[in-house]
Formats: structure tokens, C-alpha cells, sequence
């Protein structure tokens, strides 16, 4: 698959798409098929293929990623509160447990932290394409978010969109898509590089220090936060490096 560097890119009009590593193979081949996500079902209505404009639309999809996160473990948590469930209750159970999630009592420090490990080792194994595709032949800005249809309730989305809400139907550039089974062809997409690194967590890294110097006042909801934990992770890393490093030295003073 061709790379092109990060740097190279329109910092506002590139339209960028995760998928895992394992993939990249069968991309170079069929290109992107369109198709439901495990994470969409019964939210989406048709088989499509999502992307993120530009590098703000890009941080703010991860940051509304890590508050899908959050949203799943707390859900996981309330339903096995639940014990014994019966099916029929299931779905009232779920209802409540939105209303819940609104009041923001799901986020939790301990549910931020499991969702910032699980975001940490999922954007690792993750990489980044640009697709150079036209606007009406493969997708259209104004079209309909099918979430957003579905839940019919603004103010759970403006809670899970971390409050990236423009419009109460249609998609946002964090979260756009192609049409209704309309694929990607390889020819147009493009494995995205920083320094020869296509590790997608690192590109993160690298798009949001960027980003930040543009402009001092630009923030996230959970975004800023992984930062910190992940600026703090490799502090961490550096110093245990540090002390195996000095202790190994010591030994061999002694020695």
C-alpha cells in the first residue's frame, strides 16, 4: 500500500479512516468494504464506511471513542448489577442506564482510567488511511447520522459526541461516511506515516501536539486527559529504564 506522510497532508480537509493492522492486506486488494461494525449494530441501518475530516475531526472521533468506551464498561457493570435478568427487561434496563449515563455518573475516575488502558492498547494495534475520494460520487457532507435518527434523543448524543453537535440529523465531520454500500477502491486510499511510522497511537500523539501548538485554547472532553495518562506512561517507562540501567551499572562497579 502506498504511504504518504502526515506532514504532507491538508491538516483540515484530509479525510482519515482507522482500521486494524491485519487488514492493510486484504485493503491493498478489495480496497474498503462497506459494512455494519460490530459496535453499530442496531444503530446503523446500512453498510457504510466511516471517516473523520481533518485533524481536528480525527482527535475529536478519538475522543468521543474513549467516551464510547466509558459508556461500555459502565453498561457492562449495570447490566451484571442486574443479576438474572430477564429478556424482557433487558431493553427497559437499557433505557435506564441512558438516562444514567447523561447525568455523567458513569464516568467515574476508575471507568476513565480502564477506558484510557483499553484506548491505549487499541489505537497500537490500529493504523491510519486517507481516502482521496470525491464528495457525491462517495459521500455526501449533509447526510443523515443514522445514530443520531435512531436515538431520537438529542441529549444523550450531545453527551456521547462529547458536544461536537451541529445539526440533530446529520453527520459531523468527526463522523462522516460513505453512501448507503458505496466502497473505497484501493486506488484511492493511503497509509498514513509519521516519520516513517505508521503506528497509529504514535500519529495521534504527533497530530495532537501539533494541533495544541496551533492553538493553546483547543481542548477535549477525555482526549486531553489520555494525554496526560499516556505522557505519564512513558515517564514511567523511561524511569524504570533508568533504574534497571543504574543498576546494572552498579553491578558492574562491584564486579
Amino acid at each position: 500500500m502506498k504511504t504518504i506522510e502526515l506532514k504532507d497532508l491538508d491538516s483540515k480537509e484530509t479525510l482519515y479512516h482507522f482500521t486494524e493492522r491485519k487488514n492493510i492486506s486484504q485493503i491493498e486488494e478489495l480496497g474498503l468494504i462497506p459494512m455494519i461494525g460490530k459496535n453499530a449494530k442496531g444503530i446503523e441501518k446500512t453498510k457504510k464506511v466511516f471517516f473523520s475530516k481533518g485533524n481536528i475531526g480525527f482527535l475529536r472521533i478519538c475522543d468521543v471513542w474513549i467516551n464510547w468506551i466509558i459508556y461500555g464498561y459502565g453498561m457492562d457493570d449495570y447490566l451484571v448489577s442486574k443479576r438474572n435478568l430477564d429478556s424482557s427487561k433487558i431493553r427497559e434496563s437499557i433505557e435506564e442506564y441512558k438516562r444514567i449515563f447523561k447525568t455523567g455518573k458513569i464516568h467515574t475516575k476508575e471507568n476513565i482510567e480502564r477506558s484510557f488502558e483499553y484506548m491505549e492498547r487499541f489505537m497500537g494495534q490500529n493504523v491510519i488511511l486517507s481516502l482521496d475520494i470525491n464528495e457525491n460520487e462517495h459521500y455526501i457532507s449533509s447526510d443523515t447520522d443514522e445514530a443520531k435518527e435512531r436515538a431520537n434523543d438529542p441529549e444523550f448524543i450531545g453527551k456521547m459526541y462529547c458536544g461536537y453537535v451541529s445539526s440533530n440529523s446529520n453527520v459531523e465531520e468527526f463522523n462522516m461516511h460513505t453512501k448507503s454500500d458505496t466502497p473505497v477502491p484501493s486506488k484511492y486510499i493511503s497509509l498514513v506515516v509519521s516519520e516513517n511510522d505508521d503506528n497509529a497511537l504514535n500519529i495521534l500523539k504527533r497530530m495532537y501536539k501539533e494541533e495544541k501548538e496551533k492553538d493553546k485554547d483547543l481542548s477535549f472532553e477525555y482526549l486531553d486527559g489520555f494525554m496526560e495518562y499516556l505522557k505519564s506512561q512513558d515517564d514511567s517507562l523511561k524511569l524504570r529504564r533508568r533504574w534497571k540501567y543504574g543498576k546494572t551499572i552498579y553491578r558492574a562497579r562491584i564486579n
